[in-house]
């Protein structure tokens, strides 16, 4: 991993499953593994303000089929509007663009660029403007933020969501710099509130309700609650159907052609 941003880098598990993930976050924590919560018992939060805009057909149907067999096991799905999450659009393209300046270096950066992938080097380009005092606002009211989003998991045991609000897409939709950074806010628009307001979260597949392209549903839970976090994502995946392969014709064309 680069080591790009302190405040916001995470290094997270890829297993095969949920289970796996518990698994193996006790080996590394020494805790007792975390056991698959009751469904029936849960109340998930709901954001249609923010996590559920600009979705991709296939996502949405995805995310609604997922959420239904869960409703069915006596699961809440409650509405819960989180405007927090909305302002790592002012963060992200500052805050992070700073840090590529500082972890490269000005003239490293500078020398290095043209050589670089040009969505990489357009958001990099931005950080060598970023004023400290510019910085420094916007870092202060993340963490005021950070520290009073607890608020809104009140009666609640974790938020859902789509994990991106599109499937993947071949690389050769990102060959125009323009479009691909045009692009790049909308397909981490789920996951970057994780980070800002540092949360901790999980992503299990769905695209067995209906994509040939991976799509995934994100449980998010509070800072440090990633015990709790795995045990709602182990009773999750044990409703969900068994993630189907993902079809790749259509990423295998657009590269021969």
């Amino acid at each position: 991993m680069f080591p790009l941003a302190p405040n916001l880098d995470t290094i997270g598990l890829l297993t095969k499953s949920a289970k796996d993930a518990a698994i193996v976050f006790s080996v590394l924590t020494g805790r007792e593994r975390a056991c698959p919560a009751h469904l029936g018992q849960l109340r998930f939060g709901r954001s249609e303000d923010y996590f559920f805009r600009n979705l991709d057909p296939a996502v949405a149907a995805c995310t609604s089929a997922a959420l239904s067999a869960l409703e069915k096991t006596g699961t809440k799905i409650i509405a819960n509007e989180v405007p927090e999450a909305k302002e790592r659009e002012t963060y992200f393209p500052s805050a992070l663009a700073a840090w590529l300046i500082a972890m490269l270096g000005r003239e490293r950066f500078l020398a290095g660029c043209a050589g670089m992938d040009p969505v990489v080097r357009t958001r990099g380009e931005k950080g060598l403007n970023v004023q400290a005092a510019d910085y420094i606002c916007l870092e202060q009211k993340r963490l005021e933020l950070a520290r009073g989003i607890h608020k809104r998991f009140q009666n609640l045991d974790a938020w859902v969501s789509p994990t991106t609000p599109v499937p993947p897409l071949p690389v050769t939709e990102l060959d125009d710099s323009q479009k691909a950074m045009a692009l790049t806010p909308r397909m981490s628009q789920n996951s970057q509130p994780v980070n800002y307001l540092e949360l901790c979260a999980a992503t299990l597949p769905v695209q067995q309700f209906g994509s040939s392209l991976p799509v995934g549903l994100q449980i998010i839970c509070p800072a440090g609650a990633e015990m709790q976090l795995l045990s709602i994502a182990q009773a999750v995946e044990e409703v969900l159907s068994e993630p189907t392969a993902p079809v790749l014709d259509g990423f295998l064309a657009a590269k021969q052609g």
